[in-house]
C-alpha cells in the first residue's frame, strides 16, 4: 500500500490535479497545445542551428579544401613538368627547355601564392613548399652553369642526386598536402 501511495504523491506532484480542476476543457486543449508548439519551436530551433553548422562546414569544404586539392595537384604536374625540362636540357643543352622549366616554375609559384592568401593557410606547409621549391631551382640553376662549363659529369651528380631528392620531398609534400 504503501508503493502506491508513494506513486500518488508524486503523481500529484507533478500533475496538479486542483489547478487542471479548475479549467474549461477548451483551457486544457489549448495548454495541450501550446506545449506541443513550445516543443516543436524548441526541436526547429536545434535544427537551424545544427544545419548552420553543417553549412559552414560545407562552406569551409568549398573554399578552403577543395582549392587546396586543386592547388597541389596543379603544382605538382608542373613540378614533374619542370622535371621533364630539366632532364631534356640536360641532354639536349637547348635555352628552350630552360625557358619552359621556368614557364612551368612561374605557373608553380602562381599556384602557391594562391595557397598563402586561403584563410587557415598556417595549418599548410607552405614554408617548407616554398624552402624545397627554392632548393630544387636553386639546384637546377648550378646544374645549368655546369653544362654552360661542359662539365657534364657533376651536372649529372647534381641531376640524379641532390635535385632528385629535393624533388622526392617536395613531390611528398604536396601528395600529403592534397590529401
Amino acid at each position: 500500500m504503501q508503493k502506491n501511495s508513494f506513486s500518488s504523491d508524486i503523481l500529484e506532484i507533478l500533475v496538479p490535479y486542483k489547478f487542471f480542476g479548475s479549467l474549461s476543457i477548451a483551457r486544457k486543449m489549448l495548454l495541450a497545445y501550446m506545449t506541443l508548439v513550445f516543443l516543436t519551436v524548441i526541436v526547429v530551433a536545434y535544427a537551424l542551428v545544427s544545419l548552420q553548422r553543417i553549412n559552414n562546414l560545407n562552406r569551409s569544404i568549398v573554399k578552403v579544401d577543395v582549392i587546396v586539392e586543386e592547388a597541389a595537384d596543379k603544382m605538382l604536374d608542373a613540378l614533374l613538368a619542370q622535371d621533364s625540362f630539366e632532364k631534356r636540357y640536360l641532354i639536349l643543352k637547348s635555352d628552350d627547355m630552360q625557358h619552359l622549366f621556368s614557364k612551368r616554375g612561374d605557373e608553380f609559384q602562381t599556384w602557391l601564392s594562391s595557397l598563402k592568401t586561403l584563410p587557415q593557410n598556417e595549418r599548410f606547409p607552405v614554408p617548407a613548399i616554398e624552402g624545397l621549391y627554392r632548393q630544387y631551382t636553386d639546384l637546377f640553376q648550378r646544374e645549368i652553369q655546369l653544362v654552360r662549363a661542359r662539365q657534364m659529369s657533376h651536372a649529372y651528380e647534381i641531376s640524379n642526386g641532390e635535385l632528385k631528392a629535393v624533388l622526392e620531398k617536395l613531390i611528398d609534400t604536396l601528395k600529403n598536402l592534397s590529401q
